[in-house]
């Protein structure tokens, strides 16, 4: 199976579970599992050649909670013990979050290790020609690659700030489904060859990513002397990046708090970024991904506010958790529903 076929199967499916779950109003906690296991179903696919089996796969649990321990990890709270070091023994008091990064660690290589012992032994024994690991593996001898620098994989993308967004703008989300509805019409399901001409979709993503980045990024190291508008950062400090502020600068994210997809019909006005040295490899993999999630749902489903006890709607909100880097909603409440019935057996027979 083709890269490409792989999202749009693992989208379906996430379509299917959706629609099986519409009668009941879903969680935020809910959401995230749906699309936590979609995004791990095809990174599992593509990178190690496993099928994903259920919500309770061993490997899918691993990668969860490795996904936890690198959110913790990357905390601010944690920049002192980078500047201490390892040189403090163990029994040293107030030395706990050595036993810490001892059992992260042992998490890390639980995850990463036997998801890919299992697929090298698939490879050894000729069952698996397709994957990336298997392409690794074989042409190790040929490129002096080391077998151990094929382990490190691990990356999620957050679609779930999408359901907040259009429950909170219906009037957008009604937007991108008409375009939808005029570009590919009502008789099939969206793909990837329908991106480059659904132009509201596509600015619809980019200003979802305004929304989820963190206010704060990883630290970073300082290479070299530098100078910043008159302060003196020297070599080797370590500084954080308030990323969320370089997206909020008035002069380039015009009324940045607003949800404005159409800002960036405007050429001047530049995606939001993070900063660094590092491109993270699985970059296109994750977007593209993204983009079959969210029009597939578009396409059929629509994002409705829950009702409370006086049926009046319950808002969700566009805030996020403060203290991750990993930015995620606070919890909420919505109702995802087929769009009409024909769009329902669209789903039902596309899985």
């Amino acid at each position: 199976m083709t890269l490409r076929a792989a999202q749009d199967s693992e989208a379906r499916r996430l379509l299917d579970r959706l629609l099986a779950a519409h009668e009941e109003p879903m969680t935020s906690e809910h959401l995230n599992t749906e699309f936590y296991r979609t995004t791990s179903a095809l990174f599992l696919q593509s990178v190690y050649g496993y099928e994903l089996k259920s919500s309770e796969d061993q490997f899918l649990t691993d990668i969860i909670i490795l996904n936890s321990v690198l959110n913790q990890a990357s905390l601010p709270t944690g920049i002192l013990t980078c500047s201490l070091g390892w040189s403090i023994p163990d029994w040293f008091p107030g030395t706990g979050w050595k036993q810490t990064a001892y059992q992260w660690r042992a998490r890390k290589d639980r995850a990463i290790d036997n998801v890919y012992n299992w697929s090298k032994q698939r490879i050894i024994n000729g069952l698996d020609d397709s994957s990336v690991v298997s392409h690794i593996y074989r042409d190790a001898r040929q490129t002096g690659f080391n077998e151990a620098d094929a382990d490190d994989f691990c990356k999620n993308v957050a679609s779930i700030l999408v359901m907040v967004a259009m429950a909170m703008y219906p009037d957008i989300q009604e937007k991108a489904q008409q375009e939808i509805d005029q570009i590919v019409g009502t008789d099939r399901l969206p793909n990837v060859e329908d991106r480059p001409s659904l132009h509201y979709v596509e600015r619809l993503l980019t200003e979802i990513r305004l929304m989820i980045l963190p206010s704060r990024g990883v630290p970073h190291v300082c290479t070299e002397e530098n100078e910043y508008r008159g302060y003196r950062i020297p070599k080797g400090a370590v500084m954080i990046g308030h990323i969320r502020a370089t997206v909020r600068e008035e002069h380039v994210y015009k009324d940045a708090e607003e949800f404005n997809p159409d800002r960036f019909l405007d050429p001047t006005v530049p995606p939001p970024q993070a900063f660094g040295w590092g491109i993270c490899p699985g970059q296109h993999f994750f977007r593209e991904m993204f983009y079959i999630e969210v029009v597939l749902i578009l396409a059929t489903m629509k994002v409705e506010r829950c009702k409370d006890e006086n049926g009046k709607d319950i808002v969700p909100t566009a805030e996020t958790t403060e203290n991750n880097v990993i930015s995620r909603p606070v919890p909420f409440k919505v109702k995802i529903v087929p769009r009409s019935e024909h769009h329902a057996e669209l789903i039902r027979t596309a899985v």
